[in-house]
């Protein structure tokens, strides 16, 4: 009788995981592959980066004061590098965001 409790528990809780995890449309269910997160708003910079190609890149920062680029990698997707706190850090000084 407990391991019927158990099962039947352990079966509740599957159920309710994949209920959850899908979203009816279109008459049929499907997987969500969506992912929820923050957006943060980042500013372009008067700043430029150069990379070993001699490349100029714009430099952006983010709301935190991270600094970054936007790169391509070879398959063509495009990506934010970021530059380090060092530099995050000097660029924030001279924008008179910290002292």
């Amino acid at each position: 009788m407990k391991k019927v409790i158990i099962f039947i528990g352990v079966f509740i809780v599957i159920y309710y995981a994949w209920v959850n995890g899908c979203q009816y449309n279109k008459n049929r269910y499907t997987q969500r592959n969506e992912m929820v997160t923050k957006t943060d708003s980042c500013v372009k910079t008067k700043f430029t980066w150069e990379d070993s190609h001699g490349n100029l890149f714009p430099v952006y920062m983010t709301n935190r004061g991270a600094c970054f680029v936007i790169r391509t990698s070879k398959s063509g997707e495009s990506y934010r590098a970021f530059l380090g706190n060092e530099v995050s850090a000097q660029i924030s000084t001279e924008l008179k965001l910290r002292e």
